[in-house]
């Protein structure tokens, strides 16, 4: 089979990037990802186009260079704009490593790029202002503006991917200020919301009745208290001697959970029917995510998983009202107070759930207040102790 060679072209997985030699350098030419801006990556075809009309403008580079010097006038310095600094975020080094090289996450990345364009898109004027005029009373103001127009978690967010651009281009040489940093900005109030054994009986009726794998993914949330991307990106290997391991993409954190009865269960069926989706597929193998698709035999997107949870809530709302404000994401908090009604200690719960020790007392300090049942067991315990040493029981029961 031949191999075509682009010049300059590297490709890693199917994805190519544009490295240009230390000569190119020289012109002026920058390493770039050959990506649409959608972030589609280019195909040979538009690999071989792009490449040629790079080549043409080389050619008048490399001649201009070369062309008798005539007098020079003074070139007027270029204005570095706010989407200069983002610019400056994007081809930082830690956006252009892999995850498994020290680099961000693709999510995160993703995620970042998001908050932007939502900037871009919300103040247009501000996106082509010079960078060296935003101050700290612009960044103030942007946080009001998005923060009546839009929320106050979007406000946060966007002033945080706005402090590490500047941050980034501070470092560059590009910016001296960063008007972002220390705005003491109020933060969000913490999502409290824990569901019901109502609530995930409903679900899980409904679920089983339109989504059986949208089942599988509660009950492996409810289990394990993982997120919904690491329950999504779970593989058959994962399952071992009565316990299941995952490593979260989000903290890159290995945890491994024995399994309950109930979920030992829910496995020996979903085995059931990845086997009868193959057989209806005509295919021999499939992946080997844990949750697939029954119409497809492919792994679930998150996307997609959130929008047919939402389906499924619908459904279970009929029976049971209170769960219509229930997001999969509570379902990983309802775990941690499941464990700690069961009386498990903070460390027990991080080593289920991957929870830093810190991130899993802020979870409880949340829920325990609010928790009646763990209220009363404390109670419970207290009259309990007092019965015991017979000293203030006529005060404290």
């Amino acid at each position: 089979m031949a191999t075509i060679k682009i010049p300059h072209v590297q490709w890693r997985d199917g994805r190519p990037r544009w490295k240009p030699s230390d000569r190119l350098r020289e012109l002026g030419y920058q390493r770039q990802n050959l990506q649409h801006p959608n972030e589609r990556w280019f195909s040979l075809d538009e690999c071989l186009a792009w490449c040629a009309e790079r080549n043409a403008d080389i050619v008048l580079r490399q001649a201009e260079r070369n062309a008798p010097k005539r007098r020079q006038h003074k070139a007027k310095p270029t204005i570095f704009l706010v989407e200069d600094v983002f610019e400056t975020l994007w081809t930082h080094p830690e956006y252009l490593t892999p995850r498994d090289k020290g680099g961000l996450s693709p999510k995160t990345i993703k995620g970042y790029k998001g908050f932007a364009s939502w900037l871009k898109a919300f103040d247009p004027d501000l996106w082509i202002s010079p960078a060296a005029s935003v101050e700290r009373k612009h960044a103030k103001g942007l946080h009001r503006a998005i923060q009546h127009g839009r929320s106050l978690s979007m406000a946060n967010a966007v002033i945080r991917v706005c402090r590490l651009a500047w941050g980034h281009a501070i470092d560059a040489g590009h910016v001296t200020v960063n008007p972002f940093l220390a705005l003491r900005v109020r933060a969000a109030p913490k999502r409290v919301r824990v569901a019901t054994s109502q609530e995930m009986a409903a679900l899980m009726a409904a679920a089983d009745k339109l989504d059986p794998e949208i089942g599988d993914a509660i009950v492996l949330a409810f289990a394990t208290g993982q997120r919904q991307a690491d329950l999504l990106e779970l593989v058959g290997d994962g399952i071992d001697n009565g316990r299941i391991t995952f490593k979260q993409n989000k903290t890159g954190v290995t945890v491994s959970v024995k399994t309950t009865l109930g979920l030992a269960r829910r496995l020996e069926e979903i085995e059931a029917r990845k086997a009868e989706i193959a057989a209806r597929l005509g295919k021999e193998t499939l992946p080997p995510n844990i949750i697939l698709s029954r119409h497809t035999g492919t792994p679930i997107q998150g996307i997609a998983c959130s929008h047919r949870f939402g389906e499924v809530r619908t459904e279970a709302a009929k029976a049971c009202p209170s769960v219509t404000g229930l997001k999969f994401l509570d379902l990983r908090d309802t775990a941690v107070t499941r464990l700690a009604r069961a009386g498990a200690t903070v460390p027990e719960i991080a080593a289920i759930t991957g929870h830093s020790l810190a991130s899993a007392t802020r979870v409880l300090e949340h829920y325990m207040a609010l928790d009646s049942e763990m209220a009363d067991a404390a109670i419970d315990k207290l009259i309990a102790y007092n019965r015991r040493s017979k000293t203030i029981d006529g005060l404290l029961g």
